[in-house]
């Protein structure tokens, strides 16, 4: 399996251009492109794990993002995600699951023979790849396990219309939202929604910065990562941002991305104080209007985390998990998987491994 080390060049992305078709934006190149430049890892070396296709070498199958991070005396081989990651997969040209985990699992013990820990998140557990590549991890000796990592709800649309949705939502949304969206009027309510990469963009970027900075929420540890992901999304057509103002000043800001007929509802904020006036609430139906009626979406994914409000809109919880691996074979792995397992686990293991030998 090639390795590359550093930024993704024109080369590779050449390379990876029949592996843009893929169903989450989250798995695109771009995404992991911006993700590496603006959210840098810290104390890790970023690589590019590329499979070339055994008919055409100057085809890649697949592409694993990566960071092999050294901490104290244990060595692990993470997936390029952090806490902006809703899902993580490789990119995967269709039917390429076995052979990119065969590899990744080639590589990891014998290109990194040092590597104590494997630990990949976010991940659909059901997903081919998951489970392909604990049975190659498996393969090469490595014990493994998968943890939770958060609880995901999404809304399956069913060809509805946006006024049919709204209908079946509870008498909290279908009667507060009309009147506060009344009252509201009389103090100026404005919305604009940008979708393109249009004159707008920097304007809306900006106030999204200014709602953020002035809601509840804790500031951003990279402030570049969301300005870079509007203008890719807006480049790419993915980009739905929604700035509510009210008497001209913005109050409240909801960014969603849509490709290939999901919505995912990604950042969303007001300003403090603006909550009894409904602000999120009236935003998030603009926005559920545009992506039901206009984009014709079958999805809507409300991201990461089991909020309580979130079940209100959606119609469905599905969970995101990570697969951890450890080595066997070096005498941290196994420390760490005492520390992952606890002793009494750890002892199956142990005998099941010897006596495999």
């Amino acid at each position: 399996m090639p390795v590359h080390t550093g930024a993704l060049t024109q080369d590779i992305l050449a390379c990876l251009e029949p592996l843009r078709m893929q169903s989450s934006l989250f798995c695109m190149p771009e995404w992991f492109l911006n993700l590496a430049r603006t959210a840098p890892t810290e104390h890790g070396d970023i690589r590019f794990l590329i499979s070339e296709d055994p008919t055409n070498s100057a085809r890649a199958v697949s592409c694993f993002p990566l960071v092999s991070r050294q901490e104290g005396l244990t060595h692990t081989i993470e997936a390029l995600s952090n806490f902006y990651t809703p899902i993580f997969s490789p990119i995967l040209a269709p039917g390429a699951e076995q052979i990119t985990a065969d590899e990744f699992a080639r590589y990891v013990q014998e290109e990194a023979p040092n590597t104590d820990v494997v630990d990949l998140h976010p991940m659909d557990a059901d997903s081919d790849f998951f489970v392909t590549a604990q049975q190659a991890l498996q393969r090469r000796g490595y014990w493994t396990d998968k943890y939770f990592c958060f609880g995901n709800w999404y809304l399956e649309v069913q060809g509805r219309s946006y006024a049919e949705y709204f209908r079946g939502l509870s008498s909290k949304i279908t009667k507060n939202v009309p009147r506060d969206r009344r009252r509201l009027n009389d103090l100026g309510l404005s919305i604009k929604l940008i979708t393109s990469n249009c004159e707008d963009l920097d304007w809306a970027i900006k106030a999204y910065q200014e709602v953020y900075a002035k809601s509840w929420k804790r500031p951003e540890p990279y402030p570049d990562f969301i300005p870079g992901l509007c203008r890719l999304a807006a480049e790419k057509s993915w980009l739905r941002l929604a700035i509510l103002s009210l008497g001209g000043a913005p109050v409240a800001a909801q960014l969603w991305l849509v490709k290939d007929g999901t919505a995912s509802i990604y950042k969303l904020a007001y300003v403090e104080g603006y909550g009894k006036h409904s602000v999120g609430n009236i935003l998030t139906c603009e926005l559920m209007e545009y992506v039901i009626d206009t984009d014709k979406v079958s999805i809507v994914d409300y991201g990461m985390g089991d909020d309580p409000y979130k079940k209100e809109w959606m119609s469905h919880r599905r969970e995101r998990h990570g697969l951890i691996a450890f080595n066997s074979r070096r005498p941290i792995g196994i420390l760490a998987a005492s520390r992952h397992f606890g002793g009494k686990r750890l002892k199956h293991l142990l005998n099941h491994f010897r006596n495999k030998k």
